[in-house]
């Protein structure tokens, strides 16, 4: 690939990963899904967890796994999006075109959730990320969030 075909694919990555940001806060699990290779994962094992928080304090509402394919990440949208309000925010991106159908990057994250009960989580971490361009454009095959910190419950 030549600088330009280098740049045009970090720019639509970042295009690929707002898209998945604005899913995930309009509940639109069509998109979101879309967002993903077919075989697609998204590995939240460690979502609630965090440095500053002790393993036993587990997440608000006991949530923690790795879907596979848009089938199960969609259905994430739908049945967990509910009545929750959520913001997520991705900054900095550290985009490597590793050749014309892969790339990697990590993304610093913030999020807030506020739930139904009023209670409010917010976190900041990274989205360790792989990509693959398929014929419909960029896509996610592997994505995993870590976590810096967890505000306290």
């Amino acid at each position: 690939m030549d600088t330009c075909d280098r740049l045009l694919a970090i720019e639509e990555i970042k295009k690929l990963k707002a898209r998945y940001f604005r899913c995930v806060d309009t509940k639109d699990a069509e998109g979101y899904g879309n967002v993903f290779t077919p075989d697609g994962v998204l590995d939240l094992q460690i979502a609630y967890q965090a440095p500053n928080r002790s393993p036993s304090a587990g997440s608000p509402d006991n949530f923690s796994l790795v879907l596979k394919g848009r089938a199960q990440i969609a259905e994430l949208s739908r049945t967990r999006g509910g009545s929750r309000i959520s913001v997520h925010h991705g900054h900095m991106p550290e985009i490597d075109i590793e050749s014309e159908t892969r790339a990697t990057g990590i993304w610093s994250m913030e999020d807030i959730i506020w739930y139904p009960s009023g209670k409010r989580r917010k976190g900041y971490g990274h989205y360790h990320e792989i990509y693959e361009h398929l014929e419909t454009g960029w896509h996610i095959k592997y994505c995993k969030l870590t976590r810096l910190y967890l505000d306290p419950e």
